[in-house]
């Protein structure tokens, strides 16, 4: 599995508004701006995405330029992770918790909605094999954090 963070992405409102976020609480990294999940063996990417929610796509259609991404391999249970992503297909895009987190520092929780990081850091809490702290409110992750969590527990990046 791997983790891809794209960073310098001017192409959203949300993305704005992330990056916004994230300077202001000074986190590092303030540039990543989304995240997602990568099956490169079956070519597939998961992540929640705001204009879709949770979605499986090609690869190729997720990662059109790959200089404007990071990639970390993560050892994890591919399967088990993916039949999980499987199961919150079509599952809505997490405003509540993205506006609340960012804008209000409320972490809201409603089930079967996710944002990007908060779906990710899931994947990662149950089914990577890194020592990443599993005590985190899933709602309060951006992707900058996560990117720090990943390096911290030792992940190393890799070129596609």
């Amino acid at each position: 599995m791997i983790i891809a963070f794209k960073r310098n992405d001017k192409s959203s409102v949300m993305g704005q508004m992330v990056s916004l976020a994230q300077k202001l609480n000074g986190e590092s990294g303030y540039e990543y701006k989304h995240c997602e999940i990568l099956f490169p063996e079956i070519g597939e990417a998961i992540a929640a995405r705001t204009e879709e929610g949770v979605k499986v796509r090609p690869i190729s259609q997720i990662i059109k330029n790959p200089a404007v991404w990071d990639f970390y391999e993560v050892p994890a249970d591919d399967e088990k992770a993916r039949n999980w992503l499987l199961e919150q297909l079509d599952a809505e895009y997490n405003y509540g918790a993205v506006l609340g987190w960012y804008a209000l520092g409320l972490a809201l929780t409603p089930e079967n909605v996710f944002y990007c990081s908060e779906l990710v850091y899931i994947v990662l809490r149950d089914f990577a094999q890194l020592p990443i702290d599993r005590t985190l409110n899933a709602a309060r992750i951006t992707p900058a954090y996560l990117r720090q969590l990943l390096v911290k527990a030792g992940a190393k990046p890799i070129q596609p």
